[in-house]
């Protein structure tokens, strides 16, 4: 027998657009929770985002900060290296100074100077050579080796002076250089040469070498 369907048409198609009506609203929910949900957890990484962003430009702050330090350190050390350039010079115009002076006061009235030379040198510091052996021959023999090689070395460099002049007599020469030695600027005046001159039998020419030392 076929079944009669005592329900009417249009209740039976309401109940059947209520229920895609539920279905839709069910599916559309569903999208607003994954949307929702992936609008949270982007929220998040641009908070975090944001949050070191935040923190590099304070690194960016705090390294520009001490850059203008740096800076300003450099251009204290330049400052202070153009003064210390002033002040060497300075100094080294008394030193000249003190030496002109010195040689002036040490200088007799018949003795006077036509050539002064001052230059630093590394002092010279004695090393031991060690023996080595030599063949002669017939046999291996070893050779002493010299115990007094100069060796230069990286120590503080020492003044030293060359002078020429003239004199009348040795004994004048001999004055300025006791005068010299009795100096505190000059040490070791060793007399390199002292000769009559070929123009004129009497003037006495001479050369000097001597030590300075450090004065304040």
């Amino acid at each position: 027998m076929r079944a009669v369907n005592l329900i009417p048409y249009d209740v039976t198609l309401r109940d059947e657009m209520l229920q895609h009506l539920r279905t839709w609203l069910i599916v559309c929910g569903c999208v607003c929770l994954v949307v929702l949900g992936l609008f949270t957890a982007q929220k998040r990484v641009v908070s975090s985002i944001e949050l070191q962003v935040q923190g590099l430009e304070q690194r960016s702050r705090a390294l520009q900060k001490r850059y203008d330090e740096v800076k300003a350190v450099q251009r204290i050390q330049a400052d202070l290296a153009r003064k210390a350039g002033l002040v060497n010079a300075l100094l080294a115009k008394r030193n000249f100074t003190r030496l002109f002076v010195e040689l002036e006061q040490s200088m007799t009235p018949a003795v006077s100077l036509t050539y002064i030379n001052v230059e630093k040198k590394h002092p010279a510091v004695m090393e031991e050579q060690e023996d080595e052996w030599v063949e002669t021959g017939y046999f291996i023999v070893k050779k002493p080796g010299s115990k007094n090689r100069p060796q230069q070395t990286a120590a503080v460099l020492l003044p030293e002076a060359v002078v020429r002049g003239i004199a009348l007599t040795h004994e004048d020469l001999a004055a300025f250089i006791n005068n010299l030695e009795r100096s505190a600027l000059f040490h070791d005046v060793n007399l390199r040469y002292s000769r009559f001159s070929t123009r004129d039998a009497d003037i006495l020419e001479f050369e000097l070498y001597m030590k300075l030392r450090r004065v304040s």
